[in-house]
C-alpha cells in the first residue's frame, strides 16, 4: 500500500475518533470568537442610546454586556482546556503510530541520523495536528462569523450591507492577486525543502553514509543548490509581500474613507443613526479579516502537505523482513574482530569482546574513540564489519532486528539511553 495513503488514512481515522469533541469545540469556539461581533453591535446600540439621552436604557445594555463578557470568558477557559487536551492527545497518538510503523524499517546504518529523523517526525506530526485541530476549525469559525456579520448588517441597513460587501470583495480581490503569487513562491520554497529532506533520508536510509557531516560533504552541491533556491524564493516573496501589503492597505484605507463619507451623508439626512454607522465601520474591518483568514487556509494546507510528504519519505524506506529469530531475552553477546567505520576512517579496529547478562561494563575512551558507535552496534543502529557477532550464539543477521531492539534499548531511536544499560 502506498505510504501516503497510509498517512492520510491514519490522520482521517484519528479525526473520526475525536469528531464529536471537535464539533463541540467548534460550537464553543464560535460563541467565544463571536464576542467581538456582538459587542460591536451592542456598542452601536449604546451610541444610539447616548445620542438620544436614554441613559437608563444604556445602563441596562451595559449590564448585559458585562454578563456577556463574563460568560464568554468562562467559555473561553473551557475552550482552551478542550483544545489543548485534544491537540495533545491527537499529536501523541499520531506520533506513536508513526514511530511504530517507522521502527519496523531498516535503520541499522544510522547513528546521529536517528535523532535528526526523530526531530523531523516531531515537527511534522505537530504540523499535521495543528492543521486538523486549529487551522481547519478556524476556517469554519471564520466562515460562520462572516455570515453572521453579513446577516446583522443586512438587518441594520441593506444599503450599508451592500456597500460593505462590495468594498470587502474589492479588498479581497486585490488580496487574491497577492495570494496566488505568494502561494506559487511558497510552494517553490517548500518543494525545495522537501527535495533537500528527501536527499538526506535517501543517503542515510540506504546506509551510504552514517554521519550527517559526511552527508553534507557528499551531496554538497545538491544541498547548496536547494538552499540557494529557498533563499531566492524568500527574498522574492518578501519583495512581493511588501508591495502587495502596501496596495492592500491603501485600498482598505480608501474603502474606510468611502464608508465614512457616505455614512455621514446619510446620517445628516436622517437615513441611518450614528450607532448603525459604528456597526458598519467595525464590521467592514472584521469582514475583510475573516475572509482573508479563510483564503490563508491554502498556505496552511500546503504546510501539512509538505509535512505528509516528509513523513512519506521516511516511511518509504525498505521494510524489514519478517523472517528471522525472535529473542525473548539476551544471555550473552560475543563480538570477534569488530571494525567500525566513521566515513572512510576506522575508529574501532579488530575488537573482540564478550558481554554477559547481569554484569556491569564500563567503556572508556577519548572523544571519537568509538564508544557511542559500539553502543550503536549493540543496539542495531550502526553498520559494522566483524568476523562474528553473536547474540545467544545466534548470528545477528538471523535475528528479527525490530524485536531485538525492543529488548536491548529502553527507548526507541535513542541510543544515548544505552550509556547506563547496554542490555
Amino acid at each position: 500500500m502506498h505510504t501516503e495513503s497510509v498517512i492520510k488514512k491514519l490522520i482521517t481515522s484519528l479525526t473520526k475518533g475525536i469528531r464529536e469533541k471537535l464539533i463541540f469545540l467548534l460550537f464553543i469556539s464560535i460563541i467565544v470568537q463571536s464576542q467581538n461581533v456582538l459587542i460591536s453591535y451592542v456598542m452601536g446600540i449604546i451610541v444610539d442610546g447616548l445620542t438620544s439621552m436614554k441613559f437608563s436604557w444604556v445602563l441596562q445594555v451595559l449590564v448585559f454586556v458585562c454578563i456577556l463578557i463574563i460568560a464568554i470568558t468562562a467559555l473561553s477557559t473551557l475552550q482552551a482546556y478542550i483544545s489543548s487536551h485534544l491537540q495533545f492527545s491527537y499529536q501523541h497518538k499520531l506520533k506513536e503510530l508513526i514511530y511504530e510503523h517507522l521502527f519496523r524499517v531498516k535503520l541499522s546504518s544510522l547513528t546521529e541520523s536517528v535523532s535528526a529523523i526523530c526531530e523531523k517526525i516531531d515537527t511534522d506530526t505537530l504540523t499535521c495536528a495543528n492543521y486538523v485541530m486549529e487551522d481547519k476549525l478556524q476556517v469554519y469559525i471564520d466562515a460562520v462569523l462572516a455570515f453572521l456579520i453579513t446577516g446583522i448588517l443586512f438587518f441594520v441597513d441593506w444599503q450599508i450591507c451592500l456597500l460593505v460587501l462590495l468594498l470587502a470583495i474589492l479588498n479581497i480581490g486585490i488580496y487574491m492577486i497577492s495570494y496566488q503569487k505568494m502561494f506559487r513562491i511558497r510552494k517553490a520554497e517548500k518543494d525545495a525543502q522537501t527535495a533537500s529532506f528527501s536527499r538526506e533520508v535517501m543517503w542515510m536510509g540506504r546506509g551510504k553514509l552514517v554521519r550527517l557531516e559526511h552527508l553534507y560533504t557528499n551531496v554538497k552541491k545538491d544541498i547548496h543548490a536547494i538552499y540557494t533556491t529557498c533563499e531566492k524564493a524568500m527574498k522574492h516573496s518578501l519583495n512581493v509581500s511588501s508591495a502587495y501589503n502596501f496596495i492592500c492597505s491603501m485600498i482598505s484605507s480608501l474603502s474606510l474613507i468611502l464608508i465614512i463619507y457616505l455614512s455621514l451623508k446619510r446620517i445628516q439626512v436622517g437615513e441611518i443613526t450614528v450607532g448603525e454607522f459604528v456597526v458598519a465601520f467595525n464590521f467592514f474591518n472584521m469582514l475583510v479579516t475573516y475572509i482573508s483568514s479563510i483564503l490563508n487556509f491554502g498556505s496552511k494546507k500546503q504546510e501539512m502537505h509538505i509535512a505528509i510528504t516528509r513523513l512519506d519519505t521516511l516511511m518509504d524506506l525498505e521494510e524489514e523482513s519478517e523472517e528471522g529469530i525472535i529473542l525473548d531475552s539476551i544471555h550473552d553477546i560475543i563480538i570477534k574482530n569488530l571494525t567500525i567505520f566513521y566515513g572512510d576512517k576506522k575508529i574501532v579496529k579488530h575488537l573482540t569482546c564478550k558481554f554477559k547478562q547481569g554484569n556491569s561494563y564500563v567503556i572508556k575512551g577519548a572523544n571519537g574513540a568509538g564508544k557511542s558507535s559500539l553502543l550503536d552496534v549493540l543496539s542495531g543502529f550502526q553498520a559494522y564489519e566483524a568476523e562474528a557477532f553473536l547474540i545467544n550464539d545466534i548470528p545477528f543477521s538471523e535475528l528479527q532486528v525490530y524485536h531485538y531492539r525492543k529488548i536491548v534499548s529502553p527507548m526507541h531511536f535513542n541510543s544515548r539511553m544505552l550509556y547506563r544499560t547496554p542490555y
